[in-house]
């Protein structure tokens, strides 16, 4: 509340020239000359703002336009404006700016305005977020690169299984024809010795007619 009502007090009280009427101590009354229509004089006096020890720059002036800025970046975000936010955009708007001055004149503002602790509560919350931020960034690269790993290894996986069943099915073809093969020399081998033996009787059915015809007296069946 106390940095809200600071920045609102700097928003509106700028620094220039204020008009008020002279009192006994601003010196001797003037003669009529210097009157208009007989009114009491009017003496130009400067403005000062100042607060918690800080003496706010005039604004416009070469360090005033920082404190500026400093006023409008804050506005925007409705806090205290960090030091790189203000002393960047100084750094770049404010012709021959000088670095170590910008930081000086921030740090003025920072007092003037009693946004210390503010900003201070800022950096811890945001290092904070940066540091939360940065370990899901770490549990997100360790799980995209697990997923990786596990994915070559199916894939590996997958390409030996393939692989194997591939080995499987031309030895299961192999042994098809091994057995295709074998059954048909066994049925070529089982047919061969039925001729033979059919081819076998034969010939001793014959011989043994031919032996009966030669005992009854008749020449041999040719």
């Amino acid at each position: 509340m106390r940095m809200i009502n600071s920045l609102a007090l700097a928003s509106l009280c700028m620094a220039g020239i204020a008009f008020a009427p002279a009192d006994g101590a601003a010196g001797a009354a003037p003669d009529a000359s210097s009157t208009v229509a007989g009114n009491a004089p009017v003496v130009e006096t400067k403005t000062v703002l100042k607060q918690n020890g800080i003496k706010r720059p005039d604004a416009g002036s070469v360090t005033g336009k920082l404190w500026d800025i400093a006023d409008e970046e804050s506005k925007k975000l409705n806090a205290p404006a960090p030091r790189k936010t203000v002393v960047d955009r100084y750094m770049k708007e404010q012709p021959g700016a000088n670095n170590a001055t910008a930081n000086t004149q921030y740090a003025r503002w920072v007092t003037y305005n009693g946004a210390s602790e503010i900003l201070k509560a800022n950096r811890a919350a945001t290092k904070t977020a940066g540091a939360e931020a940065k370990e899901k960034e770490k549990a997100e690269k360790a799980a995209a690169k697990q997923a990786e790993k596990d994915a070559k290894a199916k894939a590996k996986a997958d390409e030996k299984a393939v692989k194997d069943a591939e080995k499987a099915a031309a030895a299961a073809k192999k042994a098809e024809e091994k057995a295709a093969a074998e059954k048909a020399a066994a049925d070529a081998k089982a047919k061969a010795e039925a001729d033979k033996k059919a081819a076998d009787d034969a010939a001793a059915a014959q011989k043994a007619k031919d032996d009966k015809a030669g005992k009854n007296g008749n020449s041999p069946a040719k």
